[in-house]
């Protein structure tokens, strides 16, 4: 796909195989294009998406579905930003990411609070 990528990109992480780094250059520029151009964001994050999942590669998926839902969540898209928050906070908690899986609690408590559901923003928040 784009595994001669690290050419042209030579901060990406050397220790990866070049397939991941495509992902996490994927990632970058979505996250640098979110505010901008959310629809090519969010483009972008499913790309990351696919191809960690065809790498079966779990820190990719948890951060492209943590992605997802953070640009579902700017756009106002609470149902779906949750179904990729809850993913990613699922796999990052089941891969020993706690420092990452704390960021998608933190996220999800922000969607729930801003759904009104109080509950569920505790919930996750002191998770």
């Amino acid at each position: 796909m784009l595994a001669g990528i690290s050419i042209f990109f030579p901060k990406l992480a050397k220790s990866d195989p070049p397939d991941t780094n495509a992902v996490i250059f994927l990632l970058a520029e979505a996250k640098k294009l979110q505010r901008i151009a959310p629809d090519s964001a969010f483009k972008l994050a499913e790309d990351a998406l696919r191809l960690s999942q065809h790498l079966n590669y779990p820190k990719g998926v948890g951060s492209a579905c943590m992605r997802l839902g953070s640009i579902l969540s700017d756009q106002g898209k609470n149902d779906s930003a949750l179904h990729y928050l809850k993913q990613s906070y699922a796999i990052r908690k089941n891969t020993g990411d706690f420092k990452n899986a704390s960021g998608a609690c933190i996220q999800l408590s922000y969607v729930y609070q801003q759904q009104g559901a109080k509950d569920s923003a505790f919930y996750y928040l002191y998770e």
